[in-house]
């Protein structure tokens, strides 16, 4: 129980503190690759409304850092 609420709040910790702020910078964007088609595709499923399959296989197997 203590290693699956260390391994959480570690994760948290580095979405907010790491990903917020390099997600703003040009060239981590860049080097991410969120300009480029594959991402685009992945950002048009994801905000469409409620669960579908495409977007459960996205969250599993998509690489999750530019999301």
């Amino acid at each position: 129980l203590v290693c699956i609420v260390l391994k959480l709040f570690a994760c948290a910790v580095q979405q907010k503190l790491v990903g917020e702020r390099l997600g703003s910078r040009d060239d981590i964007r860049m080097a991410v690759g969120v300009h480029r088609p594959f991402m685009r595709a992945v950002e048009t499923v994801l905000r469409r409304p409620g669960l579908s399959f495409g977007k459960c296989m996205i969250l599993c197997g998509a690489p999750d850092w530019p999301v």
